[in-house]
């Protein structure tokens, strides 16, 4: 029996784009691991507000790979 994955739309884009796991994108950017994992997979919540919130934000627009859901 095959698993299927919940990939988030975002994380699939980073992969696309350039071809790296959103630890290794977090990695490069230089962005928190925590707060990234939480915006790609369940979106900006009540919760997410701050500083490191608007970086991740600001840096997968930027780059091109932040979706809205």
């Amino acid at each position: 029996m095959s698993k299927t994955k919940n990939t988030s739309p975002i994380v699939k884009n980073i992969r696309i784009k350039f071809g790296w796991s959103l630890n290794e994108y977090c990695y490069r950017r230089g962005l928190d691991d925590h707060v990234a994992r939480h915006v790609a997979y369940n979106g900006v919540g009540k919760q997410l507000r701050g500083d490191k919130s608007t970086e991740v934000i600001e840096t997968m627009s930027r780059d091109g790979v932040y979706v809205r859901s």
